[in-house]
């Protein structure tokens, strides 16, 4: 029998209500006790805006009315939902509120149906967060299931739909937060200043559940990970070590599995439709002045797959339980930034107002978003100049698409006007769509494309160019786990290819590569460029705030100039066979104060400009400066 999703509500909903009113837990005195749920589970005293929206699910909570004696709360307001087992309780906390144990009581009529404890704390002032993501700090995203297996008593934990199996690319393969916090002195040794996980929500999906994109419980850490207590040691051992945490949220969509799924406290929670209805995946129709309302609605109301429901953001109930969710992690845990997967997704009023809203209550907190397209006239739309803008989205910065397809074709596409090295002076040209270009990630690779190293045919010199370019780059740079290792990973062979084990970090591996010693030279010699480019970057204001001015490539030749007013840096990448010797007069408007150059990766000094000479299929980063300096 084919059942319509309408009636499938229907058919779960009256299900879960008849298990509901039969749950019941006996405590050690031997009294019954009702089976419940509130979210948020705790809140602070302090905010900038007082107010918090309680979530209460409990059997028949609609019916029931609510209470609280703690001084300092204010009930404001209860609302029922559509169904019967949901209160929404708007509460405002007095800021002179003292931290501690409130409760709430629910009569049912004159019976008290039910007590529940909650928690108050007083906000942490936002000078004293440890931690503060800056521009010349490296990303190293990295997938918490495939990095390192830290604990393998939580591979398989009883009630999580999914085990670990490492024979199955597709499938979980036991990496958890233990195993991350033990490389911590890896990463830290590295150079790196801020790590971004994806995201480790709790993901109870019978399939595919590795990747953590199909929340089943927005308030808890997986299981399998190592649950809130390991996520919360993590980040206080990245903040040990002065590194930023980025999270990585998803408001576009839940799983399938998701707790509210069996009973959504309103019909419209999800975007529904007669049939399964999937996105058109066309972020061009969000930014386009002529969408059909017909594509825009597929656009943002289609879901992204079976087991992906669509969250309807204009219901005023999910844009509350999204936003406190949000604000819940970053002052739970202390994180130091947002990153917003399918943000183009999103309901584009809703996104503004809670990015705009975040930045109020934690003006230092790092925002961006995914906008997952080449074109930067399309994905600038999310990062617009000036108040003049169409729209005004409060994020920090994008991912730079743009900028990551140009260089692929950039390094691997014969040159002319627009292909080639063409493609990358184009792009940067259009720069001046964006309202802080320099706050875009950049990134050779991530969990979603094709490894760089890949892509390039596994061509060490391209991998070095490439390299050169995104070091010298603007923007906040990422890095993909395992491109220090020149990982490849084919696409073609599924998102598992792309999204490797770690070597080493499963106990029994053939090979371990935290351990340095056990390096192939292929492998050594792009972890050392890096890592020294890593501690360079970071240690030079000038590749992160300076300016920028490129010349026309010519020749197989493109080069470009970062600098300020202490320091001065010719980046050249040549796609020659031979070596080329440079014209200095093409560059004498940054050669004029300078006589010599140093190569920053070899240390070799030119002590004429016009002895400058780049080796075939290869690039260079040189410091000028005066001889004698």
């Amino acid at each position: 029998m084919k059942l319509s999703l309408h009636t499938c509500y229907k058919f779960s909903l009256l299900t879960f209500i008849i298990l509901s009113l039969s749950t019941l837990t006996i405590n050690a005195n031997g009294k019954s006790e009702v089976s419940y749920k509130i979210e948020p589970p705790e809140w602070w005293v302090g905010m900038e805006d007082p107010s918090v929206q309680l979530l209460i699910y409990t059997a028949d909570a609609g019916a029931m009315q609510i209470s609280c004696s703690y001084p300092g709360i204010e009930i404001i307001k209860q609302e029922k939902a559509e169904s019967p087992n949901y209160l929404f309780v708007t509460l405002k906390i007095n800021p002179q509120a003292k931290a501690g144990n409130p409760s709430f009581t629910l009569m049912k009529g004159k019976k008290k149906a039910l007590q529940i404890p909650w928690e108050l704390h007083a906000k942490s002032p936002s000078k004293s967060r440890p931690v503060k993501l800056e521009a010349s700090d490296i990303i190293y995203l990295l997938m918490p299931d495939r990095f390192c297996n830290g604990n393998p008593s939580n591979d398989a934990i009883p009630g999580m739909l999914e085990f670990a199996d490492r024979s199955n690319p597709d499938g979980r393969h036991g990496g958890d937060l233990e195993g991350i916090i033990s490389k911590l002195d890896y990463i830290q040794d590295f150079g790196i200043g801020a790590i971004w996980l994806n995201p480790v929500y709790e993901n109870n999906q019978d399939r595919l559940s590795y990747h953590g994109y199909s929340i089943t419980n927005h308030y808890q850490t997986d299981a399998r990970l190592g649950g809130n207590t390991r996520y919360q040691e993590f980040v206080d051992g990245c903040h040990q070590r002065k590194i930023a945490v980025i999270k990585d949220m998803i408001f576009n969509h839940i799983g399938s599995n998701h707790w509210m799924m069996k009973d959504l406290p309103f019909r419209d929670w999800v975007h529904q439709w007669e049939g399964f209805t999937r996105t058109n995946y066309r972020a061009m129709v969000a930014a386009s002045p002529y969408s059909s309302e017909y594509d825009t609605k597929r656009f943002f109301d289609g879901w992204f797959d079976t087991s992906m429901p669509d969250l309807n953001q204009r219901n005023p109930f999910v844009v509350n339980y999204l936003y406190q969710q949000s604000v819940w992690w970053i002052e739970k845990f202390g994180i130091d930034g947002i990153r917003m997967d399918t943000q183009a997704y999103n309901d584009l009023a809703f996104m503004s107002d809670w990015a705009k809203k975040i930045k109020q209550e934690y003006p230092d907190l790092f925002l961006f978003g995914e906008i997952w397209d080449g074109a930067a006239s399309l994905v600038s739309f999310w990062n617009q100049k000036g108040p003049e803008s169409n729209y005004l989205s409060y994020l920090d910065g994008i991912t730079d698409f743009p900028i990551h397809d140009a260089v692929k074709g950039g390094l691997n596409e014969s040159e002319g006007w627009y292909n080639g090295f063409g493609r990358m002076y184009k792009v940067l040209s259009e720069d001046f769509l964006y309202a802080t270009p320099e706050k875009n990630i950049i990134f050779p690779d991530n969990h979603d494309v094709e490894r760089i190293y890949e892509v390039l045919g596994q061509d060490m010199k391209k991998l070095k160019m490439a390299l050169i370019y995104y070091y010298t780059m603007r923007g906040q740079l990422q890095i993909y786990y395992g491109t220090e290792l020149a990982m490849t990973g084919n696409k073609s062979k599924g998102d598992g290819a792309i999204r490797a084990d770690m070597p080493g970090g499963w106990v029994g591996d053939d090979k371990d590569i935290f351990n340095l010693k056990n390096l192939s030279s292929n492998e050594r010699e792009v972890y050392e460029m890096m890592r020294f480019l890593n501690y360079w970057r970071n240690g030079n204001p000038t590749l992160t705030t300076g300016k920028l001015t490129q010349f026309v490539p010519d020749n197989q030749l493109y080069v470009y100039f970062r600098y300020d007013a202490n320091e001065t840096f010719m980046i050249v990448l040549n796609k020659n066979k031979e070596a080329v010797t440079l014209n200095p007069d093409i560059y004498e408007e940054h050669f004029r104060d300078f006589n010599m150059a140093r190569d920053i990766l070899t240390g070799a000094e030119m002590k004429k400009l016009s002895q400058i000479k780049i080796p075939g299929n290869d690039g260079m980063i040189l410091r000028l400066g005066k001889f004698g300096n």
